[in-house]
């Protein structure tokens, strides 16, 4: 990932495969702010690893979408002090089996460690 800023008021992102990311210091129509790339982050890695969780115990889901929040913390530093993530998914089987799945992703999803450690 290589970060550069030409101008200080617009930073650009580009990704070892190319994506270019437009940041700024506040969201807009261009560009995104560091927080919302960080619950992006988040978000797909919780969306990839219930795929992968899913597939790995032969289940499939539907309509599988992730709404990722965040509050910022009371005192500083300036932080994230709460993430809150609603997963919601058509699945046939059994509560059980939903749960399996809910389990796995936990350990599969890499952004989810690293926020936790």
């Amino acid at each position: 990932m290589t970060v550069t800023s030409p101008t200080h008021s617009s930073i650009t992102s580009v990704s070892e495969g190319g994506h270019v990311v437009s940041v700024g210091l506040t969201p807009g129509p261009d560009n995104s702010s560091p927080s919302d790339l960080l619950l992006s982050a988040l978000g797909s890695c919780i969306y990839i690893s219930l795929d992968m969780a899913a597939t790995s115990l032969n289940f499939s889901l539907n309509d599988l979408a992730v709404h990722v929040n965040a509050e910022k913390a009371q005192s500083l530093p300036h932080r994230i002090g709460r993430f809150d993530v609603l997963v919601s998914f058509n699945f046939d089987g059994s509560i059980d089996e939903r749960e399996l799945i809910l389990t796995k992703t936990k350990s599969l999803c890499t952004i989810k460690h690293h926020l936790s450690a």
